[in-house]
């Protein structure tokens, strides 16, 4: 049997006529290129409200927030007694605190908000034993447990912040925050090699076995 792997990229905020005028122009040839291997699907609408963690977990999960439980970009949490503010500007972030902002944003929207009565495509995958892996995708709750990294010194200011485990694919790159080595390769994810795979992808898709991989990716 072939050995066949699937890639999901998530271009942020990038509309169909946006992408449509990048191919036509020649701006975007590697989509154009994808393009012409596949079929499209036009006629789609997005999740309302239609922000990044609403449409970001919609797309991991398969169904919408009235199931996966992300209402929005910020939100009030009943049951926390709170607001709940996952980044929508630096003000936000100000008011409500940048620590609790980031906090939010890396652990509670995976470990505590998302709704633990659906499962995300990693968690599916998972359980098939299929071989998943995550580059800084919003939604990553998986069944893997990955430690803080400490290979850089921005890991080492992120753990100051960030010290618990979480539960993603396989392999998940996050910023520098997480950065798993899974295999028995030496070398898998040299330190200094993982910031390259959060900006686009390509590390891998080149360098590893992986069988499902999201990838985000601004636009």
């Amino acid at each position: 049997m072939t050995d066949r792997r699937a890639v999901l990229a998530v271009i942020d905020g990038a509309g169909p006529t946006a992408m449509q005028d990048a191919i036509d122009s020649g701006r975007a040839p590697v989509l154009a290129e994808i393009a012409r291997r596949g079929p499209g699907v036009r006629g789609l609408a997005a999740a309302f409200p239609s922000v990044t963690p609403v449409c970001a977990t919609a797309i991991a999960t398969g169904v919408l927030q009235d199931e996966h439980e992300i209402p929005g970009m910020n939100w009030w949490s009943r049951l926390a007694g709170r607001y709940v503010e996952y980044g929508s500007s630096f003000k936000a972030a100000r008011r409500h605190g940048i620590q609790r902002q980031l906090v939010d944003t890396v652990y509670r929207l995976n470990g505590e908000h998302l709704s633990p009565d659906v499962r995300t495509v990693y968690e599916t995958l998972d359980d098939a034993d299929v071989r998943t892996a995550g580059t800084t995708f919003l939604v990553y709750r998986g069944r893997h447990q990955h430690h803080v990294a400490k290979d850089t010194a921005l890991a080492r200011i992120a753990g100051t912040i960030f010290k618990d485990p979480v539960l993603g694919p396989r392999e998940l790159f996050y910023a520098d925050i997480f950065a798993s080595s899974v295999g028995s390769s030496k070398g898998l994810a040299q330190a200094g090699e993982y910031p390259t795979i959060m900006r686009t992808g390509a590390w891998p898709v080149s360098r590893t076995r992986f069988t499902y991989q999201s990838v985000d990716a601004k636009s």
